[in-house]
C-alpha cells in the first residue's frame, strides 16, 4: 500500500489485489465559462476527467531548414479529454456553458492541477453510453499555446508584526524598548527556467507608482486616485486604469517601455528582489509559463 493509497484487505491481500484498485483524482481539471463566470469541476465523485493525455503534451510548431528548425513558436491547437460522469444534468450544464462561450467569442479557463490557459471546448462525441453512466470525449482548442502557474504576493505600506503579544522589552519603565519584529514581502521566487511574465495592481491613492522588481522599474505616469486602480496585464500587454466608479482608462502610453525600465519586463529564475517607496499598495501575479502542465505528485483517492 504506497502512500497516497486506500486499499483495504480483509485477513491478507493477495498480488492481483492492487491491480484491480482504481484511483480517482480529485479537482485536477476545472472548466471556467467565461460567459457565465462560474467554474465546473471536471474531477469530483460524480465526474471523472482521467490523467488527460493530449491536455498535457507540450508543442513547439516550426519549420525544418537544412540543420535548424525555423519559426519556432506556439499557437493554439485542438486536444481532446475523456469525460466519465453518472449525472447526466451535470453534463448537460457545462455542454450549455461552453457552447455559450464559444457563441458569445467569450473564451473560458481550462484548469490542469495549478496551471491554466484560455480555451473553448467545441466538441462533445459519445464514447458509450450505459446504464447511469456516460462517457464523452471532449475537444478543446487551447488558444494560449502554453500554460501559466499564478501566484499572487500582495505588498503593503504598513509592516505585518510577526506576534503582537511576545516580543523584547526591558524589565524596567525605561522610556523605549526594543523593536517589534516584522515579517512582509521582500522577494519575488520563479521555479521555472523560462521567464514569467507578472501582473501588477496598484491600489490608490498613488502618483507616477513606481516598483522596482530584479532590477527593472515598472513605472506607470499616472496618477490613481483614491478607491481606484490601475491594473498592468503581462500577459495581454494592457495597461487600464479604474476610477472609483469603476469608470476604465486606457493609459498604454503613460507606461515605461525601455531596457531597465519596462512594465512588461519579466522575472528570471530564482528569487527577484522587491523595493519601492511604501506609500500605496499593490499586488504582484507571477505567472510561470510552460508548455504543458507541469507534472507533480498529486494526493489520489480510492
Amino acid at each position: 500500500n504506497r502512500p497516497g493509497r486506500n486499499v483495504t484487505c480483509n485477513g491478507s491481500c493477495s498480488p492481483t489485489t492492487f491491480s484491480k484498485v482504481v484511483f480517482v483524482m480529485f479537482n485536477r481539471f476545472t472548466y471556467f465559462s467565461g460567459t457565465l463566470q462560474k467554474k465546473y469541476s471536471l474531477d469530483s465523485p460524480i465526474i471523472s476527467s482521467g490523467v488527460g493525455n493530449d491536455i498535457r503534451d507540450s508543442v513547439w510548431n516550426y519549420s525544418l531548414s537544412t540543420h535548424n528548425i525555423t519559426g519556432v513558436t506556439r499557437v493554439a491547437r485542438e486536444a481532446s479529454f475523456t469525460v466519465t460522469t453518472t449525472d447526466y444534468d451535470l453534463l448537460n450544464e457545462l455542454q450549455q456553458a461552453y457552447t455559450v462561450d464559444v457563441e458569445n467569442g467569450t473564451p473560458g479557463v481550462l484548469y490542469v492541477d495549478d496551471w491554466q490557459q484560455s480555451a473553448y471546448l467545441v466538441k462533445t462525441q459519445a464514447d458509450a453510453i450505459r446504464r447511469g453512466t456516460l462517457i464523452v470525449k471532449i475537444t478543446a482548442v487551447l488558444l494560449d499555446g502554453k500554460w501559466h502557474r499564478d501566484t499572487v504576493t500582495s505588498f503593503k505600506t504598513s509592516y505585518t508584526s510577526v506576534d503582537d503579544d511576545e516580543w523584547l522589552n526591558y524589565p524596567h519603565d525605561y522610556s523605549y524598548n526594543f523593536g517589534k519584529q516584522f515579517d512582509y514581502a521582500t522577494s519575488l521566487s520563479v521555479e521555472t527556467l523560462s521567464s514569467a511574465p507578472i501582473s501588477l495592481t496598484v491600489y490608490g491613492q498613488a502618483t507616477n507608482p513606481s516598483i522596482t522588481i530584479g532590477g527593472n522599474v515598472y513605472n506607470v505616469n499616472v496618477t490613481v486616485p483614491t478607491g481606484g486602480i490601475l491594473k498592468v496585464n503581462g500577459l495581454d500587454r494592457t495597461v487600464r486604469l479604474f476610477d472609483a466608479t469603476g469608470q476604465e482608462s486606457n493609459v498604454f502610453s503613460k507606461a515605461a517601455r525601455k531596457p531597465g525600465m519596462d512594465v512588461f519586463g519579466e522575472l528570471t529564475t530564482g528569487a527577484n528582489t522587491v523595493s519601492w517607496s511604501r506609500g500605496f499598495e499593490f499586488d504582484v501575479t507571477v505567472h510561470e509559463i510552460s508548455g504543458g502542465p507541469l507534472w507533480q505528485e498529486t494526493q489520489f483517492n480510492a
